[in-house]
């Protein structure tokens, strides 16, 4: 099949995703190997404890393990899920939404 690379930013955050279309209406989606660079510090300590959340449509939901004290965090990791519509015409409409946040201050 086809495929289509997208490299979403969220402020700093880099993300690799990629579509690989096996028909017009089923595909595969890979993400993998996040980082981002000079987040803002969240800790009392001056770091941060960031972690990313994966979004593809509300259909699936991943989130990264959390990178404890770091403003430069590298997530080594691969998600692979499969995507099927009945709607072949939206299919290039589909968006994965990468958020980030760190709720665990822990000075």
């Amino acid at each position: 099949g086809t495929h289509r690379d997208q490299q979403p930013k969220a402020s700093n955050t880099v993300v690799v995703a990629r579509w690989i279309f096996m028909s017009s209406t089923h595909f595969r989606i890979v993400v993998k190997n996040c980082s981002a660079t000079e987040l803002l510090a969240k800790n009392r300590s001056g770091t941060s404890d960031p972690y990313l959340v994966f979004n593809f449509d509300n259909f699936k939901v991943v989130k990264t393990e959390v990178q404890k004290k770091t403003l430069n965090p590298t997530w080594k990791f691969e998600k692979e899920f499969c995507y099927e519509t009945r709607h072949a015409d939206r299919s290039d409409k589909k968006k994965l939404i990468v958020e980030g946040d760190n709720p665990y201050a822990d000075g």
